[in-house]
């Protein structure tokens, strides 16, 4: 199945609705996409999870995954139950699922040690996307397919839509600290 192409996403649904109303399982990744944000615990989630569970009647079991160094933990919630719950509520209960999702994955972060962050720097979060991203592992993807893949709020700007107005400003003495911490913007 090719998520990008709708008929495939069509009858993947009719698929899964299927199995779930003969009382399979499902395993879903709702965020669609690797995370590979260096602030986010978890992208957001698109609707489909949510809207098969109240299509079936069915419970959703929240999981939190984190890789570190090569291993995977994983922590599992309480099911979640959407009995008397309308596809009209899709986008909140997704937005709580989530959340419970992210609980999830900081509970197991929490459980590291403790880690300075100017340890962990640029050439680190580069690594970290170039193993996901390694050739050799299988992974076909690049940056762009994944970011053109993530579900994106309407609500919700994209990092560098949000900073374009550097390239619009003059530096001066009076404006000096919109540059602070964001070298980013200004050293290219």
């Amino acid at each position: 199945m090719d998520g990008s192409v709708k008929e495939d996403r069509t009858v993947a649904k009719a698929q899964m609705i299927e199995l779930l109303n003969n009382g399979g399982n499902l395993l879903l990744f709702p965020e669609g996409v690797q995370n590979i944000s260096s602030n986010l615990l978890l992208n957001h989630l698109y609707t489909g999870a949510v809207e098969l569970a109240i299509a079936c009647n069915a419970e959703i079991i929240p999981i939190g995954i984190v890789n570190r160094n090569g291993t995977y933990y994983f922590a599992i919630g309480e099911n979640i139950v959407y009995e008397g719950r309308t596809l009209e509520e899709r986008y909140i209960l997704s937005t709580e699922l989530r959340d419970r999702m992210a609980t999830l994955v900081w509970n197991i972060i929490e459980s590291f040690p403790v880690m300075e962050r100017k340890k962990y720097m640029a050439p680190d979060y580069e690594q970290y996307i170039n193993e996901i991203l390694d050739v050799g592992s299988g992974y076909t993807w690049t940056i762009q397919d994944i970011q053109n893949g993530m579900f994106k709020p309407k609500e919700q700007e994209d990092e560098e839509d949000v900073f374009t107005f550097f390239s619009t400003i003059e530096p001066r003495y009076a404006n000096a600290f919109l540059y602070r911490g964001n070298e980013r913007f200004w050293m290219k």
